[in-house]
């Protein structure tokens, strides 16, 4: 009479073979946009941002005790971000903060620069003069390349984190007259080298829209409000933490 089958080597085995493609999958999901968050490394300023700049000043303080602001999450879990299609491992999203804004009101577009990769990466991008704007209204097109821009000093290399973004304001005022009332998009697109060093990839964001009024409307100046209370409660939290000394 033969022997039962000994089951326990070909479950070892199974075992075993189920681990490492569980191993195999977190390694596949920590190389795509399945990270729960891309810290924020480095916010350049265009042109004095006062309250936003500052939202995002205080949410640094704030991330370190788990708050993660939507710039700060993957793409999917972004949808007003505008993020554009991931290229050599970076991607560039595209966003205002709010959608209406006054005649001869600073219009400020917030630009992050995203590293996918498990790698960093260095870039010459000194402020927002490095980015390529193309502005649109009713049926003109208006392209604005770093080229025809006055960049405000030497570039510097900086290093982006592996997994990390980096923020760039920047004052559409400055670039374009925004004196005509009505609804414009914008794409940005940013020229860096490739990865392995061999030529440049352009990584291209998404399209926001916002639009220039004579007044805001009721529901522009309620979300303003709903900012602004957002901004103290984030200060608030991040002072008694002891982070930062807020002056009331």
């Amino acid at each position: 009479m033969k022997s039962p089958l000994d089951m326990r080597p070909i479950l070892t085995v199974l075992i075993n073979c189920l681990i490492l493609m569980s191993i195999h999958a977190q390694t596949l999901a920590n190389t795509n946009d399945e990270i729960n968050k891309y810290p924020i490394t480095d916010i350049r300023d265009g042109a004095g941002l006062g309250g936003v700049f500052d939202f995002y000043t205080r949410a640094l303080y704030d991330s370190v005790h788990g708050f993660v602001i939507p710039e700060m999450s993957p793409a999917s879990q972004d949808p007003a971000g505008n993020w554009g299609k991931p290229a050599d491992g970076l991607q560039l999203s595209l966003r205002f903060h709010n959608y209406e804004f006054m005649r001869k009101e600073p219009v400020m577009a917030i630009i992050i620069l995203r590293n996918l990769d498990l790698a960093s990466r260095t870039f010459d991008i000194y402020d927002e003069h490095d980015f390529q704007f193309s502005l649109h209204y009713g049926t003109n097109t208006i392209v604005l390349t770093n080229s025809q821009n006055q960049t405000y000093g030497t570039p510097l290399g900086f290093n982006l984190e592996a997994s990390a973004e980096v923020l760039q304001t920047a004052c559409l005022n400055r670039f374009f007259k925004l004196n005509q009332t009505g609804k414009y998009t914008l794409q940005v697109q940013a020229l860096v080298p490739k990865s392995d060093g061999k030529g440049e990839t352009n990584v291209i964001s998404g399209t926001a829209a916002f639009e220039i009024v004579e007044q805001l409307s009721p529901s522009a100046i309620n979300e303003r409000k709903a900012q602004a209370e957002a901004l103290h409660a984030v200060r608030n939290k991040a002072a008694t933490n002891g982070m930062i000394n807020v002056t009331q």
